[in-house]
């Protein structure tokens, strides 16, 4: 289940702060955008959801927002299909793939965590 708390909302939008004005972090953050409307969307909120099932969650920050709650943000003009998978480092520079595949998305979070 995808907490929408308020707590966790305002959460959210001090990371969206911090990243936009690439401030640190204190841990990596994962963010898929991804639509209702698309099938492939599903397999890859799973993929994530089994990515971070894996022990990732302790160490990374995981999120989920809607492509349309992710344009009114304006974080990533970069960002036009869905789904998307975005990694942010502790330093706030991002890396970008497509699809439902999370093999790059884990190959670099596995890179990130061997960093800190």
């Amino acid at each position: 289940m995808v907490d929408t708390s308020p707590a966790v909302q305002d959460q959210f939008k001090q990371l969206f702060e911090r990243i936009n004005h690439h401030q640190p972090l204190a841990r990596p953050v994962v963010i898929l955008v991804y639509s209702d409307t698309c099938p492939a969307c599903a397999d890859a909120k799973r993929n994530v959801t089994t990515l971070a099932d894996k022990g990732y969650r302790d160490r990374a920050d995981f999120y989920q927002l809607t492509f349309a709650a992710f344009q009114t943000l304006s974080l990533d003009t970069q960002v036009t299909h869905v789904p998307t998978q975005l990694l942010y480092d502790r330093a706030s520079q991002r890396q970008l793939w497509t699809g439902i595949c999370t093999d790059r998305l884990e190959n670099a979070l596995k890179t990130l965590i061997a960093e800190l």
